[in-house]
C-alpha cells in the first residue's frame, strides 16, 4: 500500500499521520462531546490532552511509536501511560472517572478507526495469508523494511476488520447512551466488546512482533485481562460494600 506519503521532498510515515489525524479527532469530538452532556470542557479536554502527552512521552522515551507503530506490547505500555495521565488529570480536576470514561468512550472508539486505517495504509499489524478474494497484497518495500510485512501474499487485511469493530461500536455507544444507562456502563460495554473482539481477531493477525508467552500472542493476554477487569469492576461498582450491607443501606429501608 503506502508506508510513506511523499510531501515535497519530505518523506513521511502515513502511520503518524494518521495517527496524529486521530489525535486531531479524538480532542474535537470529546469537547463536543462534553458539551452536550454539559460536562467541564477544560476537564474532558484537558484529560484527552494529558492522556495524549502521556503516550507520547512513552512512545519517545521506549521506542519510535509515534512515528511508526510499535509491538503490542510497547503499544499496550503506552497505553497504560496515557490511562495514568488521565486519571491524575482526573484527580485534579476532580472529575468522576465514570463519567469521563463514558463521555470519552464514543471518540475513542473513532480514534481507533482512523489509527486502523492507517496501519492497514501503512502495512503494519497485517494478517496472516488468506485465498479469500478480499485479500491485500503488499508491494512497497518500505512496508518490509519497517515492518516486516510479506510482499506478493495476500494477507487478511485484519487492520480494515478492526476499524470496522470500532466504527460499529462508535455507533451502538451513542446509541445505548441516549437511553441514560447507569454511569459507567457506556465505557464498560465499549472496552468489553472492543477486547472481546480484539482477542478473536488476533488468531488472524500475521505478524511475529506480537510475542508469544504461551498459547496465545501477548495482546490476547492483555484482551483477557482488560476483559476481566472490566467485570470484575462492574461487580464491584454494583456491590461496593463486597456484599455486606451498610448502615446507609440500613437506614433507607427504614
Amino acid at each position: 500500500m503506502y508506508p510513506s506519503i511523499q510531501i515535497g521532498h519530505v518523506l513521511l510515515p502515513t502511520f503518524g499521520i494518521f495517527l496524529w489525524a486521530a489525535v486531531l479527532v479524538l480532542v474535537l469530538i470529546s469537547a463536543l462531546r462534553a458539551r452536550l452532556n454539559g460536562l467541564d470542557l477544560v476537564a474532558v479536554v484537558g484529560a484527552v490532552l494529558a492522556g495524549v502527552a502521556g503516550f507520547a512521552v512513552a512512545g519517545w522515551l521506549f521506542h519510535d511509536s509515534l512515528q511508526r507503530p510499535a509491538t503490542d506490547s510497547g503499544t499496550s505500555g503506552d497505553a497504560l501511560a496515557a490511562v495514568a495521565a488521565m486519571v491524575a488529570w482526573a484527580g485534579v480536576r476532580r472529575v468522576r472517572l465514570l463519567q469521563l470514561a463514558d463521555c470519552l468512550a464514543p471518540p475513542f472508539a473513532l480514534f481507533i478507526v482512523l489509527v486502523r486505517v492507517g496501519c492497514f495504509l501503512a502495512g503494519c499489524d497485517f494478517g496472516r495469508p488468506t485465498g479469500h478474494a478480499w485479500g491485500v497484497t503488499y508491494t512497497d518495500g518500505l512496508a518490509l523494511a519497517w515492518y516486516g510485512t510479506p510482499l506478493g501474499i495476500p494477507l487478511h487485511p485484519t487492520q480494515l476488520y478492526e476499524s470496522a469493530v470500532a466504527m460499529v461500536l462508535f455507533g451502538l455507544l451513542i446509541f445505548y447512551q441516549r437511553h441514560l444507562p447507569p454511569e459507567g456502563m457506556v465505557f464498560s460495554a465499549f472496552a468489553a466488546s472492543f477486547t472481546a473482539c480484539r482477542f478473536f481477531l488476533g488468531f488472524l493477525r500475521g505478524d511475529a512482533g506480537r510475542g508469544f508467552p504461551g498459547p496465545l500472542s501477548a495482546s490476547q493476554w492483555l484482551c483477557i485481562l482488560a476483559f476481566a477487569a472490566v467485570l470484575l469492576s462492574r461487580v464491584y461498582v454494583r456491590n461496593p460494600s463486597g456484599g455486606r450491607v451498610t448502615r446507609s443501606e440500613v437506614s433507607s429501608h427504614r
